[in-house]
């Protein structure tokens, strides 16, 4: 927590990036000093367990936060990394200006032996990737919200899960073996806690690592849960536990048409 602090607190640090998820960032959030982060905004970004910390700090700060590329899966990728991810991340938070359409990726990661490609020091292969799925269409427009499915469900109950009326809300899942069956479950979940009653719209991620016969089993799960909703969701989108990845920024206004989406607003001053 002091090195946290110390980050956000050192005029010469300019973005605190996750190295990698994990299971544990909810045990900072009772000890965050959040007016130490309100008065010294810097561009905080991660994905996966990192959801708490990214909604904690812009549900008590209104600061925006970013739901995108970590320090180790993807800035250290070998033999560098995706191009695609880095112009996204930067277009997202370092221009000032709308960061428009999100982008289309023509080709996804799909090596999951991380073992066996560090001793072959060789990239991840690569196959072409499902197109965008429009599961229910439409258009909407609301603030972002992006979220690890399960850890978004840790904060429910606690004074930092965020009112998501509203809003767009981009959901993706973890790898194996996190499957469909665990997320239909947490995807309840949220509906049976209210989380998901006034949504603008919902985004799926990508998943990593399903079969075909899965993407299709949670697809129609989930719509059996959004009910007689009217809300758009799509499927397949490319930010998450997925490589390349997108960059999400929370609170910033997006826009879903289709299977097209579009950051709106500003996320950075």
């Amino acid at each position: 927590m002091a090195d946290l602090h110390a980050a956000f607190a050192d005029p010469a640090v300019d973005a605190v990036i996750y190295a990698i998820g994990g299971r544990h960032s909810a045990q900072l959030l009772s000890a965050l000093d959040f007016g130490l982060i309100a008065d010294n905004p810097k561009v905080l970004c991660g994905y996966s367990d990192a959801t708490t910390l990214l909604s904690a700090v812009h549900q008590q700060t209104g600061l925006v936060t970013f739901y995108g590329p970590a320090l180790i899966p993807q800035f250290g990728e070998l033999p560098e990394p995706y191009p695609e991810t880095v112009e996204h991340f930067t277009r997202v938070v370092s221009t000032a200006a709308p960061a428009g359409v999100l982008p289309r990726f023509d080709y996804e990661v799909v090596d999951l032996d991380f073992d066996r490609r560090e001793r072959e020091q060789r990239p991840r292969d690569r196959r072409r990737p499902l197109p965008r799925k429009v599961l229910r269409g439409g258009w909407a427009r609301g603030p972002a919200f992006a979220a690890c499915l399960p850890s978004l469900c840790t904060l429910i109950g606690t004074p930092w899960m965020p009112d998501l009326a509203g809003h767009v809300l981009f959901l993706e899942t973890p790898e194996p073996p996190y499957g469909a069956p665990t997320a239909d479950s947490h995807l309840w979940h949220l509906r049976n806690a209210g989380v998901l009653d006034d949504v603008a719209a919902v985004v799926f991620g990508r998943p990593l690592g399903w079969s075909a016969e899965e993407d299709v089993a949670f697809e129609v799960a989930a719509l059996e849960c959004f009910g007689g909703g009217a809300f758009p969701v799509m499927a397949e989108v490319e930010f998450g536990h997925t490589n390349p990845i997108a960059t999400i920024p929370l609170g910033v206004d997006v826009s879903v048409d289709g299977d097209e989406i579009a950051i709106l607003g500003l996320a950075v001053a």
